[in-house]
């Protein structure tokens, strides 16, 4: 017995968890089965169990509990309770049950509906739940860790294991050291911290339900009833995880930790990928919805996996700990990548295995998928990866060939869907792009294994470029405009010009000339626009993409505002896309102008900067000592 100590509240939280994981086992195969009210009371107990963790988290929270080591890293006695909520979803194990609590919320909406969808799509919903559960679980089998125990006491910690005062029956009391917590970062200890991640758990818990309708529509083989109940949520999905993007923005120009409001930092950049392709599937779906043959149909379910999909995979690089040394705001390695990696890969086995149509193909991509897995588990993580990205390419290529592409028509050129169709093409280049540079640390992890081959091949052959891959240390480049801006820059422009153009068109056919009498009287008012920007701002030559921008985003705004006053007029129900588009066409408006003009302001006084660290300079970085007062300039 230990004087003090909450022990009881540790063994029901742990019991909590293990009933919340067992529970949303129980609801998937119920579900599975064809049991649906057993399923539905299994859900309901997994929703009970999560919903009492979090209170019993609370609790521990409002009582300063810092034998618990969750509390203890992430509370401290002077910071105020208004930031309690901050503190609680401050660690890994609040992210998680943040996530799950989201989840659950819109999960209780889907049983609600009580469509003919229900069962198939809770019980992909539930075997997330189960997978999230087991992140939460804390238990280890000798050296493999299962999960992060929230209700884990600090002298259980595997760190402190063995330490004298672990014995001690009122090492609460008695030691000073137990007085107190760590405490939340400075930066942390900000109202957006409170309001921030859990507009973007709820953005990310979104895009698992167009996700879960995308998958039973493959196991049921009907590949387009399934969009009309998934497209509010892949809109309900945009909307919010675009907000809590713009949320993050907001907070990172507020506390300057980014250096400005967007650095394409990997942390920034896992959450915006998901986005762009949520973007790209929900315009394929809204065309396949008005249509009475599919388009583009592959793509519309694809795209609507890969979102949740990217996801996972944004969990895994932001969780993982392997972008820890390319990302300050990434979490550190915790001991439950092996986990995140079978979360990640399960999914993308399983969306991949029902693109496959015939029973025989799945079969063949189930056993070649186990192969990859039975590498990976006896420790051949390259070859395993990249047998695994090989096999489920194909299956996705055959899927593509064989499968969903057979009954399509041709599009006019003329039409609202192709260049919807074209618009989202572009998204999706701007999401690989983005995925490539963010996951370069995770390249280096592949080749890691094959260094010596490469080193070889570089002296055999003397090329530096096998001998960059034998150092496998990429990184994205410091200059941003090298990395991102030259491919970002042209690709934004090209999609709000498509943008602004196809508000304009009908769905089939267009009389281009009424249409085209309007865009001309837009282009020209952007012009006019972007001319005087032009004679504001002092421009150099390397900027001029960035003015490209400038009258793109005019042309979609100006198009757009103008289809609703001449078109819609006191329609409003059917404001929302021209207005979205308005609102996504200021913000990026924006954020060019507020970037185009940048000058150094301030200019090290004191010895050489670049001496502390080679990333330091004298004529952008300033030196203050302690105590001291110097001009910025």
């Amino acid at each position: 017995m230990f004087d003090g100590e909450w022990i009881i509240a540790a063994w029901v939280g742990r019991s909590l968890v293990a009933l919340a994981f067992t529970s949303a086992i129980v609801a998937g195969i119920s579900y599975f089965s064809g049991w649906k009210d057993l399923g539905r009371k299994a859900f309901y107990t997994h929703v009970a169990s999560v919903f009492s963790v979090i209170a019993l988290m609370f609790i521990l929270f409002f009582g300063h509990r810092y034998e618990f080591q969750y509390i203890w890293k992430h509370l401290n006695n002077d910071m105020p309770m208004r930031f309690v909520l901050s503190a609680f979803w401050g660690g890994q194990e609040g992210g998680f049950l943040l996530w799950m609590f989201w989840h659950n919320i819109l999960a209780l909406f889907v049983i609600r509906a009580a469509d003919k969808w229900e069962s198939m799509v809770m019980t992909v919903l539930a075997s997330i739940e189960a997978f999230l559960s087991m992140m939460l679980l804390g238990i280890y089998f000798g050296d493999f860790q299962l999960g992060l125990d929230p209700f884990l006491l600090i002298r259980e910690a595997p760190e402190n294991i063995g330490l004298p005062w672990t014995g001690m029956s009122n090492y609460l009391t008695n030691l000073p050291y137990f007085a107190d917590g760590q405490g939340l970062n400075p930066l942390l200890q900000n109202y957006w911290m409170t309001i921030h991640p859990p507009t973007l758990f709820l953005g990310f818990a979104a895009t698992s339900i167009p996700f879960a309708y995308a998958i039973a529509g493959l196991w049921e083989k009907d590949y387009r009833g399934w969009i009309t109940p998934a497209l509010p949520w892949a809109f309900f999905g945009v909307g919010i995880l675009g907000t809590g993007i713009l949320m993050g923005g907001a907070w990172a120009y507020e506390a300057l930790s980014f250096g400005g409001f967007w650095a394409w930092d990997p942390v920034e950049n896992s959450s915006l990928v998901p986005w762009l392709v949520l973007v790209a599937g929900a315009h394929l779906m809204l065309i396949n919805k008005n249509k009475k043959k599919p388009t583009a149909i592959f793509s519309t379910i694809y795209l609507t996996l890969l979102s949740f999909l990217l996801v996972l995979y944004s969990t895994f690089l932001t969780k993982s700990g392997i972008l820890g040394d390319t990302s300050v705001h990434s979490f550190v390695d915790s001991g439950i990548l092996p986990q995140l990696l079978a979360y990640l890969l399960t999914f993308i086995a399983l969306a991949h295995t029902l693109l496959l149509g015939t029973k025989e193909r799945r079969v063949y991509h189930l056993l070649s998928t186990a192969v990859a897995l039975l590498l990976l588990f006896v420790g051949e993580y390259a070859l395993a990866t990249l047998l695994f990205v090989i096999i489920q390419g194909t299956a996705a290529v055959m899927a593509f060939k064989n499968e969903l592409a057979g009954s399509e028509e041709e599009d006019s050129i003329l039409s609202r869907e192709f260049w919807m169709f074209v618009g989202a093409i572009l998204i999706m280049v701007s999401a690989i792009h983005v995925t490539f540079q963010t996951s370069l640390p995770v390249f280096n992890a592949f080749l890691k294994p094959f260094s010596g081959f490469f080193t070889s091949l570089g002296e055999n052959l003397n090329t530096n470029f096998f001998k960059a891959l034998a150092e496998h240390n990429f990184t994205p480049s410091k200059d941003l405009d090298k990395a991102y801006h030259l491919i970002q820059v042209p690709l934004a422009t090209l999609i709000f010009i498509v943008l602004g153009v196809t508000q304009w068109l009908k769905y089939k056919k267009t009389d281009f000339k009424k249409a085209g009498k309007s865009l001309m009287k837009s282009f020209g008012a952007s012009v006019i626009i972007t001319g005087i920007i032009y004679l504001s701002y002092d421009f150099r030559s390397h900027e001029l993409p960035r003015l490209a921008l400038l009258f793109a985003t005019t042309f979609a705004t100006i198009a757009n505002a103008t289809y609703i006053k001449y078109v819609l007029k006191g329609a409003y129900d059917k404001w929302g896309s021209p207005l979205a588009h308005v609102g996504f066409a200021l913000t990026i408006f924006g954020a060019v102008i507020s970037t185009a003009q940048q000058q150094f302001i301030s200019k090290n006084q004191i010895g050489d900067i670049s001496s502390l660290n080679e990333e330091l300079d004298n004529n952008s970085d300033l030196l203050l000592m302690k105590g001291d007062t110097l001009q910025m300039g």
